[in-house]
């Protein structure tokens, strides 16, 4: 098995803690559930958070986890708006929740990805004189760049 890399362990820390707190109030309210969590996320996750719901699933058996997609605004307003409660919530634009959820919905949030991309060359590269932040696409685009 591949060693976790942090955003994973992050997460798998973060799911377990709210497991954790989870049936430590079942147990104390004698309210006793099988235990789930419930994410509302942006669909632009669904990927990664099933991965590393998985990963989450192998050391956290009978614990079930239930997903909901939809867009960030909509996962946000379903807490805001509709009063509806869940363990995570992942928002593809972190930015949301403090405009949209401070300081009644939450106060704090983990940044564990971004979807931004690097254009690196050098002199040597094919075509380092041309590219610019308006044709670099056009650049890329060419079957002679990717020749070895």
């Amino acid at each position: 098995m591949p060693p976790m890399n942090l955003k994973t362990t992050l997460i798998l820390v973060l799911l377990s803690s709210i497991t954790v707190s989870g049936l430590t109030y079942s147990y104390l309210t004698g309210q006793f559930n099988p235990p789930s969590l419930t994410i509302f996320h942006a669909g632009s996750l669904s990927i990664p958070l099933e991965k590393i719901g998985k990963e989450f699933a192998k050391t956290h058996t009978g614990i079930s986890i239930a997903y909901e997609s939809s867009g960030s605004v909509d996962a946000i307003r379903k807490i805001t708006d509709l009063h509806r409660s869940c363990d995570v919530l992942a928002s593809a634009d972190y930015s949301l929740i403090p405009r949209m959820m401070y300081p009644k919905y939450a106060n704090w949030t983990i940044i564990f990805a971004s979807n931004e991309m690097v254009i690196a060359y050098t002199n040597m590269s094919r075509y380092y004189d041309e590219i610019n932040s308006t044709n670099w696409y056009k650049i890329l685009n060419r079957t002679e760049v990717w020749k070895i």
